[in-house]
Formats: C-alpha cells, structure tokens, sequence
C-alpha cells in the first residue's frame, strides 16, 4: 500500500507519528506532500519520501489524507483530481467539509472518507470518528483503523451528520475542558494560591475524577450527588452554578458548535 500525506502540521504529523511508531505502515510506503523547508527534513530523516507537489510522485496512491486547511482545499482539489483513481480512498481530516464537496471538486468517484480527530492525538489520546461514502477496500479499512488506533480511540458512524456532531463533541471538547480549567485556576490564583500548586491541585482532581467516572458502574450524576453532601461546600458551588445556567449554557454552546459545523460542511 503507497499512502500519501498532503500536508503534514499539528494534526497530520500527529497521524504519521502514530503510524511509524507503532509500525502500522513502513516508512517506504509513505510519501508526504510538504513545502514547509523546516518539516522537510525531519521527513526525509526518517525514510519518507517527500515532494513538494502531488504530480511529483511516480508511484500510484492507494490512499491519500488530505490534511490542509479547509480554506486552501479548493485550490489543491484541482491537483488531487489529476493525481488520483477512482481505486484511491481519500481521507480527509479538515473540518467543516463535506464527502459531497470533496467529491466535486476532486472529480473523484471512488471512496471518500471523512473523519474529524482532535487534540490529543499528539500525546497518543486521541479521540476520533470516520464514516465513509463508497465501499472502502477492506486494507484500506484496516489501515485507518490501526493509525486511529495508534493514536487514541476510533468509533465509526453510518451518518456523515455525525461527524458534525462529533466535531462539536470531542473536537472542540479539549477547549471546554481547558477553558474549565482557565476559570478553575483564577479562582485558585483569587484564593491565594501559587499558580505551581494550582496546576497541580487542578490537574490531579481532574485526573482522579476521570479515572474515577472511567472506572465506576456510577454515571456522572451519580457520582457528583455522592461528593455532594447537604448544606455543604459541592453544594454551595453547584447551587451558584446552577443560578448562573452553567450545565444549559454548557447544552447551548455545544449545540450551536454542531450547527456551525453543519453550515461549515453543508449538512445543514
């Protein structure tokens, strides 16, 4: 199998990460589509073969992740339209681009899968989803679930629809959870702590509570009610929370990072 990566940043680098790390794929089955100088040779280094445009590549592309930005894909779709068959499986991980759209524009009627992974991806935690339109080879298949693999959790879905909403799940959910964690510190730094023990306070409760959860035959309702006793600490804060609309706001936020989702791929 020749898998070719077009664009190789933050979220493309973390994929080939996990694929020479874990073995998935030998390095002279990869080529990498890169213009950036200072990438260029931390590739080559590591046995890959790296061009600077897909009509460099003399070998035929079994499967090809597009990992540009959204904005500048209707300008590289004209190059992958002549590069690729109709046997190759494209992958993209932009967002907010639909199968439909990829398909148009690259004039391309074989398989088409979209997926959408997050953040932790670059620490080996990810999470991810894909669906596909066509039939995917079963190599193929395997392939993107073994990198996913590499690289954190995989689920796969049977509507494109939910990728939107996965995307305003766990691809946008590391921010939650950091601008949870922003607002937590400035009441830790407000309370006289140092910001070294607030990291540290901060960090282990949410680790444990993680843990904990994972590890529960308790949902997270159940859960927070036992750390609530009555007339308490928990309960003073989560009265406040509750006043202030914090878990509907939370509801909202999430839904309208679905929609825009929607709107950005054309689901809607």
């Amino acid at each position: 199998m020749h898998v070719v990566f077009l664009g190789c940043g933050n979220m493309g680098g973390a994929l080939l990460d996990g694929i020479l790390s874990e073995s998935v794929l030998a390095p002279e089955h990869i080529s990498v589509v890169e213009r950036n100088p200072e990438r260029v040779g931390s590739l080559t280094d590591r046995g890959l073969t790296v061009v600077s445009t897909l009509s460099a590549l003399d070998r035929d592309i079994d499967l090809l992740l597009i990992a540009v930005k959204p904005q500048i894909f209707q300008e590289v779709a004209v190059d992958i339209a002549k590069a690729v068959s109709s046997k190759t499986t494209l992958l993209s991980i932009m967002a907010g681009v639909s199968t439909s759209v990829i398909a148009s524009l690259c004039q391309h009627e074989g398989p088409i899968v979209r997926s959408m992974p997050n953040l932790p991806v670059q620490i080996g935690k990810g999470m991810a989803l894909y669906s596909s339109s066509g039939s995917v080879p079963d190599d193929h298949e395997q392939f993107l679930q073994h990198m996913f693999s590499a690289t954190g959790k995989l689920i796969r879905v049977d509507e494109e629809r939910l990728i939107d909403a996965g995307t305003a799940i766990s691809g946008s959910g590391p921010a939650y959870i950091f601008y949870f964690i922003e607002h937590i510190k400035k009441a830790a730094l407000d309370l006289g702590f140092s910001s070294e023990d607030a990291d540290l306070l901060i960090g282990q409760t949410m680790e444990g509570a993680l843990a904990l959860w994972q590890q529960s035959d308790l949902n997270a309702s159940e859960l927070r009610i036992q750390v609530t006793s009555k007339g308490g600490t928990t309960e003073a804060a989560l009265k406040t929370f509750e006043s202030g609309e914090v878990g509907k706001t939370i509801q909202d936020g999430i839904r309208q990072a679905f929609h825009r989702a929607e709107e950005l791929s054309g689901n809607n």
